[in-house]
């Protein structure tokens, strides 16, 4: 298992599609006449020069980062606790057919009526609680995930496609709000295949793209930015 953040977590990770950059890759282009975003096309780019350099750089952290990462263990234990499924770390799991995808699921969630299902959660700790509240009033199902945040619904249906996972749970938790009803709130999201379709198509022309994008920085036909600079 590759552990999460650790110096084998972002070697893995050098020149590679994952979960988190498939609301990018899926974003719609602003100008209706691009065949391609600004955020998917930086993101291709990114990964390219990544591949040019082998190296990986990720966005220095910011204050609501810290804040997810500081809270998620506590989150995973609290929803632990509420549903009394028990949860497991899978670490960087790369897409069995397609290399250059992978993805790093918050955790395995393990319930023991479905044993034969693989189950994963996505957890949120929102640096806003207005987030948390509205994410407790506004999604409810699968639908409304997609309505709602569409980035979530990108990255969880990305994480299920990557390890064929049934389905996921999202969770949100405020910690200020602990010893509360309302500190965690977590709705079962399903596989949604023709999402999945969608998602495949989009990364197999990403690859291909992101190869060119190399090889014209091989051949000095065009020169990558620092990797810093991509963020």
């Amino acid at each position: 298992m590759i552990a999460h953040r650790t110096s084998e977590w972002f070697k893995a990770r050098i020149g590679k599609f994952t979960a988190s950059n498939f609301p990018d890759l899926m974003s719609k282009p602003a100008d209706k006449s691009a065949l391609i975003s600004k955020s998917a096309l930086n993101c291709i780019e990114t990964a390219a020069a990544q591949l040019f350099y082998n190296q990986y750089h990720e966005r220095a952290d910011s204050e609501p980062t810290r804040w997810g990462l500081r809270y998620e263990s506590m989150a995973i234990q609290v929803f632990s606790e509420r549903t009394n499924f028990q949860t497991k770390e899978l670490g960087f799991v790369i897409h069995p057919l397609i290399s250059s995808v992978g993805a790093t699921p918050d955790t395995q969630v393990i319930d023991f009526e479905c044993l034969d299902k693989l189950i994963l959660a996505q957890i949120k700790c929102p640096y806003s609680s207005e987030y948390h509240k509205d994410y407790l009033n506004k999604i409810y199902d699968t639908t409304s995930l997609k309505k709602k945040k569409s980035a979530f619904f990108w990255q969880m249906q990305g994480e299920m496609w990557i390890t064929n996972a049934d389905y996921s749970y999202f969770v949100s938790f405020d910690p200020r709000l602990l010893g509360r009803n309302e500190c965690l709130h977590f709705v079962k999201i399903l596989r949604d295949e023709s999402a999945i379709n969608e998602i495949e198509i989009v990364i197999k022309k990403s690859i291909e793209l992101r190869d060119i994008i190399l090889d014209d920085f091989k051949k000095g036909i065009r020169y990558p930015k620092s990797l810093s600079d991509y963020y």
